[in-house]
């Protein structure tokens, strides 16, 4: 169970290593090989377009696992801190919901893909594997999201916190929820009563 758990919590960063030391290899030796031997493999632009097209679509899912996606943080400064959490929710149940619908229609296309057997252009190999990222890479997106929005929900219910992006970092904004604000808001006015500071 910790190699699927290993696994899981890291397949976006090995897929995205795995690609980016592929294409690297890849267009390294067709440089040398072209400007040394006045020869190149013919494929490896294409292998390595293709690398570079999975590259992107597993960055996409780990940006969203580390909080890293870019935002309109002058947008979310406009909303009081005790609704930000409520917008921040809604904002990935949003964006969850068309990850998921790019799923189901990256699969439909996928899958008449295969149905109609076509190959790349220089490999011999299927093109359905190639768009299979598409699907793939936004299903990571979801179950990132949904990892997201279940510890942002866990921290409304409970005296918590939760991560605003804001700029270049990353800002933490306490969560009280109204029971526990009402009884910090008496605790407060008691210590007032009896004149502690």
């Amino acid at each position: 169970m910790n190699i699927a758990r290993l696994l899981y919590n890291n397949m976006e960063r090995l897929i995205s290593v795995v690609c980016l030391a592929l294409m690297v290899i890849g267009l390294t030796y067709n440089t040398v090989c072209r400007y040394l031997f006045q020869s190149s493999l013919p494929w490896m632009e294409e292998v390595c377009a293709y690398m570079m097209i999975w590259l992107v679509y597993t960055s996409v899912s780990y940006a969203v696992r580390q909080n890293a996606h870019i935002c309109i943080d002058s947008v979310l400064g406009l909303y009081p801190k005790k609704i930000l959490p409520y917008v921040l929710i809604l904002g990935s149940l949003v964006w969850t919901l068309f990850s998921i619908a790019i799923v189901v229609i990256g699969a439909m296309y996928t899958y008449s893909l295969y149905t109609k057997g076509g190959r790349a252009i220089t490999l011999p190999l299927p093109i359905w594997v190639i768009y299979a990222i598409i699907p793939l890479g936004h299903a990571f997106v979801a179950a990132r999201l949904i990892e997201k929005i279940v510890a942002q929900v866990k921290a409304l219910n409970s005296r918590g916190e939760i991560e605003v992006p804001t700029g270049n970092a990353l800002e933490t904004v306490e969560i009280l929820n109204p029971a526990a604000e009402s009884e910090e808001i008496a605790r407060l006015e008691g210590k007032q009563e009896r004149g502690e500071p």
